[in-house]
């Protein structure tokens, strides 16, 4: 790693600073040393296994394309506790 490189990251690039850095610090530490993001790579589906989108994805269409509930439950709102009473 260059001079410029560990001036820009405060010199603490071996081991554990003496104190730890703020979390805000620490961030922008590691921003720092990662550089820019890498360019997104075309995949095919088959071939996309164990990668990363490099922008976001939306569906066409709704799956299933139609209303649909795991289990029939309640729903409730406001403030709590709430008690359970008969109907």
């Amino acid at each position: 790693m260059g001079r410029r490189a560990r001036e820009r990251l405060g010199g603490a690039v071996t081991g554990l600073p003496a104190h730890h850095p703020s979390w805000e610090r620490a961030r922008s530490l590691a921003r720092a040393a990662a550089g820019a993001a890498l360019p997104g790579v075309p995949r095919t589906l088959e071939d996309a296994l164990g990668h990363a989108l490099a922008e976001p994805l939306t569906a066409l269409t709704d799956l299933p394309p139609f209303a649909t509930s795991a289990m029939d439950g309640w729903a409730v709102s406001g403030p709590g506790p709430w008690q359970l009473g008969e109907l």
